[in-house]
């Protein structure tokens, strides 16, 4: 009973200030170390103690399971925000609330507060939590942090989900941060909080975390491998759950591990998120593997290396200094189809060492108002939290010129196209536009891209060398081909000579046989009808079959363009 706990305390029921102890707004009771049932009169309630405190008085400081289960990593770090958070709490806040829109930063900034006060960070995620879930995971977190003397990082808070739960925190027996992608909303919460909004870290502050993840995980790195790291969009937190992910991948390996391993564990991280939205491609094609004018092949090499220097381009030199936007890198790459657009995307993902998304649009473009707008902040918001490329193939849909306004349906696709302009300059990653009618794009919207390149059909010399690319020397070719024939006769692009070579190989396997030049006019005189264009047998008719000769000459194609062939 109550008494008789007051009576071995040494205190008294009658003692106005020893009764104010057992009040539910009491230090004991707001630290959640005991609980006072019953409804009688108060000397003959009881107390419960909760089976964690009783395993701090014996000397048992494990965590409790609660707590194990929505713990967070965090690493620390050095940004402003951090000296911001320490005077709150040294100024007694009752509540501080860190915004932070990036959503991996605020939890870091909080715990690296609370350490440089020489207080244990006790960290807990409410993610994909009920509310009355959070209000338990709140409660055990406070009585942890008091019975350690530590403080309380609360990260994930939702101001609708968790208002309940927030509403009757007030003052606490210990520092108490909350970080959310929410700003505080004062109708909602009875408390008063201290406000700071924080940024997501930029890749001198990331190259500093990984450093000390690396020294303590003890694998050495260079430079340059450092400097690979800091270029993934990663928080602090996730840096530290990659590298022990990465780690215990070379440990499943039998291997040491290495910043490769810790990188592979970083790309992992949130690569599932755009699972809906786009499809995830692992590149494999290298810049050997293009084609391309030497001019084109120079400035397409150059973008990989403006996404490793724009921090200390835009940054350490201070050339964005004011800038509001994000220091993504936007391109546009044009040019007729099958000249190479997609594959230079793989390429440009391959050398930065990224998986490749190319946005699925029949999820994008919707014909309802506002639709189209919601789904692309869904892409670019999800986006944010992955490291690759973004490609929007054939983008012409969604990047048109804006018009005059003679209707309602003119002025929602001008408020599109200028929503998307928008939202490409606060997007923080490369994103890869393709089209093949760039003169249909709204000169406001190329202004606003760093790359622009146009993609020409190849001549007589690229053509041969992509004859030989997409024939190796794992092909078994017959004598009779001439490369050089197929480069000057079929003025294709690169996409048409690939469907042109696979058609060839499954009929000479189909055949038996080595691929012969029959089976490729062949190929290529089918491949001409189905994107519907004439055929011109004149200089290459001695090498197909004599139906196939038949069914051309009733195209009407004999002749038709002379040896060149193709319109």
């Amino acid at each position: 009973a109550l008494d008789l706990a007051l009576e071995i305390c040494g205190l008294s029921m009658w003692e106005a200030k020893h009764r104010a102890a057992l009040r539910s707004d009491g230090t004991l009771s707001r630290a959640h170390l005991w609980t006072i049932v019953g409804t009688g009169p108060l000397p003959t309630r009881t107390i419960e103690v909760n089976e964690r405190v009783v395993a701090h008085l014996l000397g048992d400081d494990s965590l409790s399971e609660e707590l194990l289960v929505a713990a967070v990593a965090v690493s620390a770090i050095d940004v402003p925000e951090v000296d911001k958070v320490v005077r709150l709490i040294e100024s007694d806040a009752a509540i501080v609330w860190i915004r932070d829109p990036s959503g991996h930063t605020g939890a870091s900034v909080a715990a690296t507060a609370l350490a440089t006060l020489g207080l244990d960070p006790i960290v807990v995620d409410l993610g994909h939590r009920t509310a009355t879930m959070s209000t338990v995971l709140l409660d055990t977190a406070i009585r942890e942090a008091v019975l350690t003397g530590g403080g309380v990082v609360v990260t994930g808070v939702e101001v609708e989900r968790d208002a309940v739960a927030i509403a009757g925190l007030g003052r606490q027996p210990c520092p108490l941060v909350l970080t959310s992608i929410d700003a505080w909303d004062p109708s909602k919460f009875s408390s008063v909080a201290a406000q700071v909004e924080v940024r997501a870290i930029d890749e001198g502050v990331r190259r500093d975390v990984w450093a000390s993840v690396l020294e303590r995980a003890r694998i050495d790195a260079g430079p340059e491998e450092l400097l690979d790291l800091a270029t993934l969009r990663i928080g602090p937190g996730q840096i530290a759950v990659a590298a022990a992910a990465g780690a215990a991948a070379a440990i499943a390996a039998g291997v040491v591990a290495t910043p490769a391993h810790l990188r592979t564990g970083a790309l992992a991280h949130g690569a599932g998120r755009l699972e809906r939205l786009a499809t995830r491609i692992e590149p494999r094609a290298c810049f050997d593997d293009l084609v391309l004018p030497a001019v084109l092949l120079a400035d397409l090499r150059s973008i990989p290396g403006w996404m490793r220097t724009r921090h200390q381009v835009r940054t350490e030199w201070g050339m964005d200094r004011g800038a509001r936007n994000a220091r993504g890198i936007a391109c546009l790459f044009a040019g007729p189809s099958g000249t190479g657009k997609t594959l230079a995307a793989e390429v440009v993902a391959h050398s930065l060492g990224v998986d490749l998304f190319v946005i699925d649009l029949s999820q994008i473009v919707d014909k309802y108002i506002g639709e189209t707008e919601k789904n692309l902040e869904r892409v670019f918001t999800e986006a944010e939290g992955i490291n690759g490329v973004l490609l929007f193939d054939e983008a012409d849909a969604l990047f048109g010129k804006r018009s005059d306004v003679k209707s309602s349906h003119d002025r929602h696709a001008n408020v599109e196209v200028a929503y998307l302009l928008q939202r490409m300059e606060r997007y923080d990653g490369i994103a890869v536009l393709t089209t093949n009618l760039r003169n249909n794009l709204d000169e406001a919207f190329t202004r606003r891209l760093d790359v622009i390149l146009s993609f020409p059909e190849p001549g007589v010399a690229d053509r041969r060398a992509l004859w030989q690319r997409h024939l190796p020397p794992t092909v078994p070719l017959d004598a009779d081909v001439d490369l050089d024939a197929l480069a000057e006769h079929l003025v294709v692009t690169g996409g048409i000579i690939r469907n042109v070579t696979m058609a060839a190989a499954h009929a000479a396997a189909i055949d038996g046989k080595h691929v012969s030049m029959g089976h490729l006019v062949t190929a290529a005189a089918r491949e001409y009808r189905k994107i519907g264009r004439l055929f011109a047998v004149a200089a290459l008719r001695r090498w197909l079959p004599t139906d196939a000769i038949d069914t051309v000459e009733i195209n009407g194609a004999v002749g038709a363009n002379g040896a060149n062939g193709g319109c």
